[in-house]
């Protein structure tokens, strides 16, 4: 059955936002056997932070309960839940499968740039990284252009540089990627879109 706080409608605000951004940067979804939707995070050993993070909001937010485990390869870990509502939601509008990530319209054009704001955190945390220069990567061209404009909402300029693909292992997988979209800014307008300290 349909929980509760799904059936009654789940408010956009800026904890779904957070929790749209990992979905974006680590997410993956998957229908099951039973057409029970299966959602996975996928992240490193490293951030049970987040895995804590995404399970209270899971919890709270949906009325789901999550479990977090060991990857089945490598050395992360894994935060999952089962719902088919929930994942055919984040399937339509955030995409499946890294090519087709994209940032939902209701977030990228949001009047409440708080919004936004939460979702670049969470995303660039996944997809990216904040030292001395904001960077991020992905292999979907849309994504990448989308995230650019974001910034560009903040008065932030990124710049924006496409790699050519290249051969890896993940999750003990072999396979050849599709050219890779590089986001990088060094301005102050990034940082404070983020609010963070340089």
């Amino acid at each position: 059955s349909v929980k509760p706080q799904i059936r009654d409608g789940v408010v956009l605000d800026e904890e779904i936002a957070e929790l749209l951004g990992w979905y974006v940067a680590e997410g993956w979804t998957t229908a099951t056997e039973t057409n029970d939707w299966r959602t996975g995070f996928a992240l490193s050993s490293d951030e049970t932070h987040v895995a804590a993070r995404i399970t209270d909001i899971v919890e709270r937010r949906f009325g789901l309960s999550s479990q977090t485990y060991p990857a089945s390869t490598g050395n992360g870990i894994t935060v999952g839940f089962c719902s088919a509502p929930v994942g055919r939601f984040l399937r339509e509008t955030c995409g499946v499968g890294a090519h087709n990530k994209r940032i939902p319209e209701f977030v990228l054009y949001n009047r409440n740039e708080s919004i936004l704001r939460s979702f670049l955190r969470a995303y660039i945390s996944g997809d990216g990284f904040v030292t001395d220069v904001m960077s991020y990567g992905t292999v979907s061209r849309t994504l990448a252009l989308q995230v650019q404009l974001a910034f560009a909402r903040f008065g932030a300029l990124v710049n924006l540089y496409e790699r050519p693909g290249y051969d890896s292992i993940i999750r003990g997988r072999s396979f050849t990627s599709g050219p890779l979209f590089h986001g990088q800014s060094r301005n102050q307008e990034t940082f404070d879109a983020l609010d963070v300290e340089r």
